[in-house]
């Protein structure tokens, strides 16, 4: 398994090589012994264990952060190299030490620094450069540990960064090929995130803090994410319509064009509203439009041929979901395109309208409640979590980015809500449809279930440290005892864990089709956008549904018990979705602590592992109920024989 080194392809003098080991042999044979080193090098992966594992090369690479010499300078780790400067400039403000007396240490111990690494890996490197790198990463490492450890992410501000640094989750951009300057540039841009960081502290104390942005911009998917998940490739790209400036122009979707006309002017007809006065309101906002896209994305269109393009998809969208939500398809004479378009397309990321611009036609038309509640419904119809159809839904008011945004809080939001809970009431700032997917979702009051009396004191009970299990999979938890039964909301989060005699785990009912994928890794993507601040919650259930799903057998329990409703194909494909979908994604840790914890406690208790061994023994069917009262009625019975077998009692 050893490194293999390249030699020169001249043929090797044999004889001499063969003589220096010998004498090499006899100096160790009469006590000289080489130096044997305990503590590694920082070296490469040896070239033999790359070769053996080529199917796991992105293990050994980084995904986003360059630490130290190898893969410093390398263009596609740039742009961490700017939250890297910010997080080393917290280090060494939250340290109350100097940059230059701290800098100065580490020059002071470069020369044994340098013996950390073999010669080869930094001869480019200078004594001072060397020290600037080490001085940089080293510091950044120590900020974000502790930060990520304490949770302290909103303090920095830069919390998006945070979680790129840490975790590998998020975009990499590619940067320009020159390397960064570690000279008196570099210092610079050191001091200007020192004096960021020292701002940011003065706000603080002062009780006002700078803005962190909940509306994030439409844009494209992380070309990481799309790395990480090339076979759902199609699940972020449009099928037959591009709405919005991303996709706009692509040959593929022009014959779509036509049916987003002909929906654009049945908008217009039906909701007893002018072409030009809507057109003249939708430019009218054009530039707070804009704001809602990155500028190199539109930057092709002018404010007129923008305008004209979100006012014929707004109007477009609108129809498309009223007259689907209303089983209308015939009265538009394009039924097949409009089933497509409705419910493929409308919540990709990158296929984003801004919700403002839905606002601003629904509130042009006659009967804006109408449009309004059609996208309500709209939204309820496509909730993977809305299994009956029936539920309560957030503010309607709220202003979302987009169609995807409302997706995902309605994904959030509980079936089961208290009328007087503050965070599901009042104005949200939505961005568009797929976030108000995640929010509905998302948002909303979680049941609180507890233990009774009875599990309390057998969880209690017992030295828990002689039993160390962890757990995977449903199936597993069957065997310890545990029981999965459906939550009473639609609410993602809503998972929890209590003990009677038995364990029970609570989780939302999920609805699994083939447009399953699609809507959780858009959500994905959504919760990836830098400029979205979140606790990355679908990501987090889609990590957790794998860590219990790891065979059909799995997704057959949880079909049998009502929370997965299977519409996708068999047990084994769905296993497979899950195990696909959630792979290389990296979840918010303290998601399902809790619940992970009580879980563990119960599995690792060996009175609840006895009682579960006696219930499947005796109780699991009806068949070992009834053999367990027989064998009962049985021991009675020959208890009753026995005693009046006896003498006493037989001449009684």
């Amino acid at each position: 398994m050893d490194t293999r080194i390249e030699m020169p392809a001249e043929p090797l003098n044999f004889m001499e090589e063969f003589d220096s080991a010998l004498h090499e042999v006899q100096n160790q044979a009469q006590g000289s012994t080489l130096p044997q080193t305990t503590k590694p090098l920082i070296q490469r992966v040896s070239p033999h264990l790359l070769d053996m594992k080529a199917d796991f090369q992105k293990c050994f690479e980084p995904r986003l952060v360059a630490l130290g010499p190898f893969h410093h300078d390398k263009p596609k780790f740039q742009r961490a190299e700017r939250s890297k400067l910010k997080f080393a400039a917290r280090f060494v403000h939250d340290s109350g030490t100097n940059r230059d007396d701290l800098l100065d240490k580490i020059k002071a111990q470069i020369d044994d620094l340098r013996k950390c690494y073999k010669p080869e890996d930094v001869e480019a490197y200078d004594n001072d450069k060397l020290a600037r790198v080490l001085f940089v990463d080293g510091c950044a490492v120590l900020c974000a540990v502790r930060y990520g450890v304490e949770g302290k992410f909103d303090e920095l501000n830069t919390k998006a960064d945070l979680l790129i640094y840490l975790q590998p989750m998020d975009t990499v951009i590619e940067m320009p090929a020159e390397p960064l300057n570690f000279m008196e540039e570099e210092m610079k841009e050191f001091d200007s995130a020192l004096h960021e960081v020292q701002n940011q502290e003065q706000q603080q104390a002062q009780g006002s803090t700078p803005p962190q942005t909940t509306k994030p911009l439409i844009q494209r998917v992380s070309p990481h994410l799309l790395d990480m998940k090339a076979d759902f490739q199609k699940c972020f790209e449009p099928r037959l319509v591009a709405l919005g400036p991303l996709h706009h122009g692509n040959p593929r979707f022009q014959r779509a064009e036509q049916s987003k006309l002909k929906f654009a002017a049945r908008f217009v007809h039906v909701s007893g509203t002018n072409r030009d006065d809507l057109f003249d309101k939708v430019k009218a906002q054009i530039d707070d439009l804009r704001k809602c896209y990155k500028p190199e994305d539109i930057e092709a269109y002018d404010n007129d041929k923008l305008a004209w393009m979100l006012f014929v998809d707004g109007c477009a969208v609108l129809c498309a979901v009223r007259y689907g939500m209303e089983g209308k398809f015939d009265e538009l004479n394009t039924k097949a395109d409009l089933l497509v378009f409705a419910q493929l397309d409308l919540f990709l990321l990158e296929n984003q309208l801004p919700y403002k611009l839905l606002k601003i036609l629904i509130g042009s038309a006659k009967d804006p409640q109408i449009w309004e509640q059609s996208i309500t419904d709209f939204i309820d119809q496509n909730l993977m979590t809305n299994i009956y159809q029936k539920r309560k839904h957030v503010d309607d008011d709220r202003d979302y980015a987009h169609l995807l945004e409302r997706l995902r809080d309605e994904l959030l939001t509980g079936e089961e809500m208290k009328i007087n809970n503050s965070k599901i009431v009042g104005d949200k700032d939505y961005a568009h449809l797929l976030e108000r997917l995640r929010d509905e979702l998302l948002t909303g009051e979680e049941m609180k279930i507890y233990n009774s009396k009875i599990g309390g004191i057998l969880l209690s009970c017992g030295d828990s440290r002689k039993h160390r299990k962890t757990f995977r999979s449903i199936k597993e938890l069957k065997e310890s005892g545990i029981h999965v039964k459906p939550s009473t909301t639609n609410n993602l989060k809503d998972i929890s864990f209590y003990c009677n005699f038995l364990g029970t785990l609570m989780m939302p009912r999920l609805l699994v089709d083939d447009s399953t994928a699609s809507k959780f890794l858009n959500l994905v993507a959504l919760e990836m956008c830098r400029d979205f601040k979140n606790d990355f919650e679908v990501t987090s259930y889609l990590c957790f549904m794998d860590t219990l799903i790891d065979s059909a057998d799995d997704v057959k329990e949880l079909r049998v018990t009502g929370i997965l409703h299977n519409y996708f194909g068999s047990d084994e494909e769905v296993a497979n979705l899950f195990n696909k979908m959630s792979r290389d994604l990296v979840p918010d840790q303290g998601r399902y602590e809790n619940v992970i914890k009580e879980i563990h406690k119960y599995c690792n208790n060996p009175w609840t592992d006895a009682l579960a061994q006696v219930y499947y023994t005796h109780f699991s069917t009806p068949w070992t109920v009834l053999a367990f009262i027989g064998a009962i009625i049985g021991l009675l019975f020959s208890a009753i024989q026995a005693y009046f077998s006896l003498p006493q009692n037989r001449n009684g």
